[in-house]
């Protein structure tokens, strides 16, 4: 690892508009009762796996279809000026890493993605296979901690995530602009 201290950033949904493209997809194959716009249903469900209608088997294998597929990953719609912020982030404090909840399988499309949408040059820890989606965040909150001092603090979306991370964490989580947690780091 990168011996500099900084931030490490989420991905999906912190620089990605990842559940903008899932509910489109899911809208178009497998259906949008509601009639709601993209925007409608994240306002109304956040995330494409909480829409009740989309609990089919057919809608639940689209969704691990798109989550495990590189190309979707490396397709993904940057959320507006997230590269920018960023950069200026790096001018400031370095991005030292990337941890996501996205499996190891689609690290390729996941480096694709960042390099083609200009992001600071860093390393990807992405879930183990090994490691069942629903116990990402603690996964995500103990490398965190283990990587702490390199790693000074996370920006991610998710509150399950902060709420995740062991009690004695020293750095600082972000949550989506959020100052959710902070303790005093020696430097």
């Amino acid at each position: 690892m990168n011996m500099r201290q900084g931030l490490a950033l989420d991905i999906d949904e912190t620089l990605a508009k990842t559940t903008h493209y899932w509910v489109e997809r899911l809208q178009l194959e497998i259906g949008n009762p509601e009639g709601l716009s993209v925007d409608e249903a994240v306002r109304k469900y956040h995330l494409a796996e909480f829409v009740p209608y989309w609990q089919s088997e057919q809608a639940i294998a689209l969704m691990v279809e798109m989550a495990g597929s590189n190309e979707v990953q490396e397709g993904l719609p940057l959320i507006e000026s997230a590269d920018t912020w960023a950069l200026k982030v790096h001018a400031v404090i370095p991005i030292v890493a990337y941890i996501t909840m996205r499996p190891t399988s689609v690290m390729s499309g996941t480096h694709r993605w960042l390099r083609s949408n200009r992001f600071p040059d860093a390393p990807v820890f992405a879930r183990p296979e090994s490691i069942e989606f629903s116990q990402a965040p603690h996964w995500k909150g103990n490398l965190v901690h283990t990587l702490f001092p390199t790693v000074l603090g996370l920006v991610d979306d998710r509150p399950s995530v902060v709420e995740a991370f062991p009690s004695d964490y020293q750095g600082t989580i972000f949550c989506m602009g959020k100052r959710l947690h902070h303790a005093m780091i020696s430097a």
